[in-house]
């Protein structure tokens, strides 16, 4: 015999409900233009969606500072180099160089949970 469908089951008041939302939102600006992205974010979840963010796990981190998250470090990288670039478009001098993006955005897998997995899978 089965479970009884949810409509037979007894309603429980008492119970509490936990519910997890975790993301990232990254924007190209300064710091007062992020503070009132994360309170508007932050009144829509608590009138609209009747959420509460947890202070302690929220914040703005600058993107070359990086920030957890899901347990990986995001965070920004930068480089600078030139690289040598093939194209039909240069079949006079057969390549040209040109410069790489110069920052990017990394998720990261940090040191510890590198060797966990390692020792798990041996």
């Amino acid at each position: 015999m089965g479970k009884p469908a949810a409509t037979d089951r007894p309603c429980l008041p008492s119970m509490s409900h936990s519910f997890t939302l975790d993301y990232l939102v990254g924007i190209i600006g300064n710091k007062l233009e992020a503070e009132t992205l994360f309170s508007e974010i932050k009144n829509y979840l608590n009138t609209t969606l009747k959420l509460e963010i947890s202070e302690e796990k929220s914040g703005i981190h600058h993107a070359k500072e990086g920030t957890s998250f899901l347990g990986y470090v995001v965070q920004n990288y930068s480089d600078e180099k030139i690289v040598k670039v093939h194209s039909p478009v240069y079949t006079t001098v057969g390549a040209a160089t040109r410069r790489t993006v110069k920052e990017r955005l990394q998720l990261r897998v940090p040191q510890t949970k590198m060797s966990e997995f390692c020792q798990r899978k041996g």
